[in-house]
């Protein structure tokens, strides 16, 4: 089975942000680190199911806040449990 993947900085592009924003984020434990590891590559990846989660809540959030911190626990809080969520039905 193929599945749509995006590596860290492949994740950061599409989103929009800074690579090492992105990698922030989830040493920062905002965003969980990719599951899934790119056969070929070995690399952590981002489902293309996670990605909409990640854009789709920081989307969101945008249209309240210009910025995204550690402290915005409610989103993160969030986040978490959907991404979990996606991944207790695909994986």
């Amino acid at each position: 089975m193929t599945v749509e993947s995006y590596t860290i900085p492949e994740a950061a592009e599409a989103i929009g942000k800074s690579l090492n924003t992105f990698r922030r984020w989830i040493d920062d434990q905002m965003l969980p680190e990719p599951y899934l590891r790119d056969t070929q590559s070995n690399y952590r990846v981002y489902s293309r199911g996670e990605m909409d989660i990640i854009s789709d809540a920081l989307r969101r959030h945008a249209e309240e806040f210009s910025y995204f911190r550690a402290d915005h626990s409610t989103v993160i809080h969030n986040i978490n449990q959907r991404i979990q969520a996606h991944r207790s039905m695909h994986v």
